[in-house]
């Protein structure tokens, strides 16, 4: 019985220390997660807003493309002027994801601001261009570059992104 008594005393304190630091650990590893699941979130949230945005800008002008004519399946996929690629350009696009996204022009890039004044993300290099592949549908392509700052490590991911919207005229 003395045997059990002295041995509680030897490691007075030991438990308390040890099970800090494995809480610490755990909450590390739990806050390291929640940065990278945070950030899948927002360039996934970013592409659909992307995508939005193009769909936005096709929409609205797609009177001006048919000059008046009422929009068919058949026109919209034959266009033959270079309307569309002058209506849908990257700076309606930007216009478009500023309105949606309410982000603020810091130079050329676009940038998030959160309530705390820190820089949520940054999208930069934003290119949206006019490709019609099989004569399908209307097909436009938008590449940028997206910048999350991970406040856990102080660390900047840098991840470029590239969008393929379809816009399926119809009436």
């Amino acid at each position: 019985m003395e045997v059990l008594k002295r041995k509680p005393k030897q490691n007075q304190g030991n438990i308390m220390i040890e099970s800090a630091l494995v809480c610490l650990i755990i909450l590390m590893f739990l806050a390291v997660s929640m940065e990278v699941a945070q950030t899948y979130l927002t360039i996934n949230m970013l592409k659909g807003k992307t995508n939005a945005a193009v769909l936005s800008v096709a929409a609205t002008n797609v009177a001006n493309v048919y000059d008046g004519v009422r929009e068919s399946t058949g026109n919209a996929r034959a266009v033959s002027s270079g309307a569309w690629s002058e209506l849908v350009t990257t700076e309606e696009v930007n216009n478009a994801m500023k309105s949606t996204l309410t982000l603020i022009t810091s130079g050329t890039d676009l940038d998030r601001v959160t309530s705390q004044s820190d820089i949520a993300y940054e999208i930069s290099s934003l290119n949206t261009s006019y490709i019609n592949s099989d004569g399908s549908n209307l097909n436009f392509k938008t590449t940028m570059t997206v910048t999350i700052p991970l406040h856990f490590l102080g660390l900047k991911i840098n991840q470029n992104l590239e969008v393929d919207t379809t816009y399926d005229t119809r009436f």
